[in-house]
């Protein structure tokens, strides 16, 4: 076996993402058919799923080839990664005890934050559609003083989050923040989740759930702001896509979850002006307004608590599922 930069064992079973087979190793490690056929390259420990080069690929790959300045200082960089946002220290709750877990890391990209469940005893498969965003984020991980000597906890591949290459029941938990809503077919990427997912095994993502203020002030008031934003700031075109849709709606996840057989629907809503506050920071360069965060949170948390505003018409929004345990 040729030896490696990183110098580990994969342990994930794999198949074809569209035909569905079982997936063969050489004496390489590069992944052949049942006939011996090469279909995917072993590239420093890695594999690039990715067959069909859709304009999304393109675009993230485009993108993460000029992120060469991401750096990995302290613990508590991904401590304050987390606290950046309510929504990411509920989604993070949602995970329960992570000790022992497999985790799937789906459209990833570059983000440094999940590495906490290295931290607290997970195993990662760290995917992204973007090649280029999985290279550039094993050379970040493997150069820093703190997670180095856990490469052996860790896989780095580009997949196709729509078909997967994955074998069934293999994970613990499956993971996706601000992702879903790239997808053309979320009923067919929960399928893939289900299938993959252990029984009792659960999946937890971040996107935009549906908020009629929002989505009115973007086709009206807000637009010249928008169509601005997107020009000079760029957008994928599955961003795009789902910026004229809107956000995700309970009674799809829930007509979703009884469709796929899964259970325990969650849907949770959690800000609507902090939200505002932040797209006006990151897209029109309002970065003064970062000083009223805190007191722009506290409106968020009282709407929360005391009227059905942000239940409404709350934007950020953390959903998932449980994948139902084998009865004995």
């Amino acid at each position: 076996m040729r030896k490696s930069k990183f110098n580990y064992e994969l342990t994930t079973q794999f198949i074809h993402p569209y035909a569905k087979e079982k997936l063969y190793y050489d004496n390489e490690m590069n992944l052949c058919d049942t006939k011996g056929h090469l279909l995917f390259r072993r590239v420093n420990n890695s594999y690039d799923f990715v067959i069909n080069l859709s304009a999304d690929r393109i675009h993230y790959d485009e993108q993460y080839d000029n992120r060469n300045n991401l750096q990995l200082e302290s613990l508590s960089q991904i401590t304050e990664l987390w606290n950046k946002e309510p929504c990411q220290k509920i989604l993070f709750d949602t995970l329960g005890a992570l000790n022992g877990k497999r985790i799937l890391l789906l459209g990833n990209g570059m983000s440094l934050k999940e590495l906490i469940f290295l931290l607290n005893g997970a195993e990662l498969i760290y995917t992204d559609i973007s090649w280029h965003a999985i290279a550039a984020m094993k050379k970040v991980i493997a150069e820093n003083n703190i997670f180095k000597n856990m490469m052996h906890k860790i896989e780095f591949h580009s997949v196709d989050a729509l078909n997967l290459p994955f074998d069934e029941n293999q994970f613990d938990v499956i993971y996706g923040y601000a992702f879903v809503h790239h997808l053309e077919n979320t009923e067919a990427f929960l399928k893939e989740v289900h299938r993959c997912l252990k029984p009792g095994g659960i999946c937890r993502f971040m996107d935009d759930g549906y908020s009629p203020i929002w989505q009115g002030a973007k086709t009206t008031v807000l637009k010249p702001l928008q169509v601005y934003s997107h020009k000079h700031k760029g957008i994928s075109p599955e961003d795009l896509v789902a910026t004229k849709r809107g956000g995700f709606k309970k009674e799809e996840l829930l007509l979703w979850g009884e469709q796929l057989s899964f259970e325990n629907v969650l849907y949770r809503k959690i800000s609507f002006f902090e939200y505002l506050l932040n797209r006006g920071i990151e897209k029109l360069d309002l970065k003064p307004l970062k000083f009223f965060k805190p007191c722009i949170r506290k409106i968020d948390d009282f709407l929360l608590r005391k009227t059905n505003f942000i239940s409404t018409n709350g934007i950020r929004l953390v959903w998932g599922y449980t994948k139902p345990k084998i009865s004995s």
